[in-house]
């Protein structure tokens, strides 16, 4: 029987999602309480429709098959007083539709590639095992407060030609053949993926207009400006990359989402790894080339012995990622999630490298992900720290300080004067977008 609190063997705990087809629910076990899951419920008007219910039962299947870093898993499905529903993980965090609307200015380059890289890899796998998504958008892209990204929704996916004739996913992102009602492959979730990483990358929405038979047309014809032409940071790289994805001519298009997330990796992208006890040398002496000059020009002294001990410790908590541009190890970012929901960062760069911007862009970067996850960010540093400045641009504000230290505090959705580097204002979309 289902009730108000409870379906099947699961809690209910709140809405997440409500859609024409579906609610998505918070639930959890009882004999797993504190795990969450994401139940989704076939609505209670369409449990008499065998269609519907055809198309639920094939999307649990669907991701239940899929088994991929990058696509929300399916664990578990099944049928309540005639209503199907099924089980995925939970991904703690926003779908990109709901962060670029929170912002003020689009997302920094680097996580916009890394978001790229992997949905590439998640429809290249789909891909491979026969499956086109047919609704690449962004609200079907979700964003862990890990920073993890999913794929989710395979409701409306298909089998490489096997087209109907039916309009499926958003107009607004659809490929022009796919509105055409003609047979579609897996470039046409290349276009799709295309014009998300455009709007991410520009803040602006590409082909929706105010109805959809405007938006068909601009599918179809309407010209499609390049990135560089829009946003003065964007690497020529990337720029190619995201034109070639947009090709309406489908053998000029890249042949492979495959294609397309090899084309991202090639950019001049910037890359986090986990820090191991291996890397303590290179920690110790970037801490030096670092700070040691600046704290010996302005208090005098460097404890050697006891910024090596404080390093070592931060080391064996597990959260140093090393910073790599081009391969290349260029800094260290310290991370500490606390109990009262505050995030601590402590940032290392190359001094060459900081002198090159590199900080900025890093910073960039964290503040998005903070706020993706809804988590206020503190940091900790010398008062005659020049980066200070930088900071501050980000959003930061002087809470504390003492004779050589300062605590700066950044809340969800700090407003940054840095404009991510573009220096242009965002373009929000409607909101009954298509």
């Amino acid at each position: 029987m289902l009730s108000p609190r409870r379906i099947g063997p699961y809690t209910l705990l709140g809405r997440i999602a409500f859609g024409s087809m579906s609610e998505v629910l918070l639930a959890e076990r009882p004999e797993a309480p504190g795990q969450r899951f994401a139940l989704k419920l076939l609505l209670p008007h369409l449990a008499d429709s065998e269609e519907h219910a055809r198309l639920f039962r094939d999307e649990a299947e669907l991701g239940a098959r899929l088994d991929h870093p990058n696509i929300a898993r399916v664990m578990d499905h099944g049928e309540v007083d005639g209503r199907a529903y099924f089980v995925m993980e939970h991904v703690r965090g926003p779908n990109l539709a709901s962060l670029a609307e929170t912002r003020s200015s689009p997302l920094p380059v680097d996580l916009v590639l890394g978001i790229g890289r992997a949905c590439a890899a998640a429809l290249d796998f789909a891909h491979r095992a026969g499956v086109i998504h047919h609704d690449v958008n962004p609200e079907n892209i979700l964003l862990g407060a890990d920073g993890a990204v999913k794929l989710i929704d395979f409701g409306v996916a298909r089998g490489a030609g096997e087209g109907d004739g039916a309009l499926r996913g958003k107009v607004a992102y659809s490929a022009p053949e796919a509105l055409a009602a003609g047979e579609v492959d897996a470039r046409a979730d290349v276009f799709s993926l295309g014009v998300v990483l455009h709007e991410l990358v520009t803040g602006a929405r590409l082909f929706l207009r105010d109805s959809q038979p405007l938006t068909l047309l601009a599918v179809a014809d309407a010209p499609i400006p390049r990135v560089s032409t829009l946003r003065s940071d964007v690497p020529a790289a990337l720029d190619d990359a995201l034109a070639r994805a947009l090709e309406r001519d489908l053998e000029r298009r890249w042949a492979s989402a495959a294609e397309l997330g090899e084309a991202l990796g090639r950019c001049a992208a910037l890359r986090f790894r986990p820090a191991t006890t291996d890397d303590a040398a290179y920690l110790e002496a970037l801490n030096r080339r670092a700070y040691r000059e600046l704290a010996e020009r302005h208090y005098g002294d460097w404890d050697d012995a006891a910024q090596c001990e404080k390093l070592r410790r931060k080391l064996e908590e597990g959260s140093f990622r090393l910073v790599e541009l081009d391969g290349e190890v260029v800094g260290a970012l310290w991370t500490l999630e606390r109990d009262d929901g505050f995030v601590l960062r402590d940032l290392m760069i190359e001094p060459e490298r900081q002198r090159r911007g590199l900080g900025s862009r890093v910073l960039a970067l964290e503040t998005a992900r903070a706020d993706a996850a809804r988590k206020p960010m503190r940091l900790h540093t010398l008062v005659s720290n020049p980066a200070r400045r930088l900071y501050e641009r980000y959003g930061f504000a002087e809470t504390r300080r003492d004779d050589h230290f300062v605590d700066m505090e950044r809340p969800v959705g700090g407003e940054d004067s840095a404009r991510d580097c573009s220096g242009l204002p965002r373009t929000r979309a409607p909101a009954n977008g298509c």
